[in-house]
């Protein structure tokens, strides 16, 4: 008689893990558009509608993407991804003050202009 080879469920559990971490992921971003959704049209008046959404990005945006610099730089720490975690930390730099200083980044590529062009 032949005997019947049970067969491994960690592959399943493997897929099961991963559809929970993608769900995650799409609860956030629609959690994110959501609260974007109905926060900008307070800010998007009919007269200056483009300051009024460089306002929105300014006060709004800098603690999210504070927020997201924070939680990816501790994931990267706890499993000791410390190049990532440099990485990560320089470029989220780089956006937190171009969030915060978007005349610095005006200034910055005009500089660059007529240094490359002129």
């Amino acid at each position: 008689m032949k005997r019947i080879r049970s067969v491994s469920t960690n592959g399943l559990s493997e897929m099961k893990g991963n559809r929970q971490r993608t769900s995650l992921v799409q609860n956030v971003v629609a959690g994110a558009i959501l609260a974007a959704g109905t926060a900008v049209p307070s800010y998007a008046a009919i007269t200056n509608a483009g300051e009024n959404i460089g306002t929105l990005i300014q006060e709004q945006g800098y603690p999210i993407a504070l927020a997201i610099v924070v939680v990816a730089l501790i994931k990267f720490l706890l499993k000791k991804a410390w190049v990532p975690a440099v990485a990560f930390g320089l470029i989220g730099g780089i956006l937190l003050f171009v969030i915060s200083y978007p005349d610095a980044l005006k200034t910055t590529g005009q500089a660059l202009y007529n240094v490359m062009v002129k």
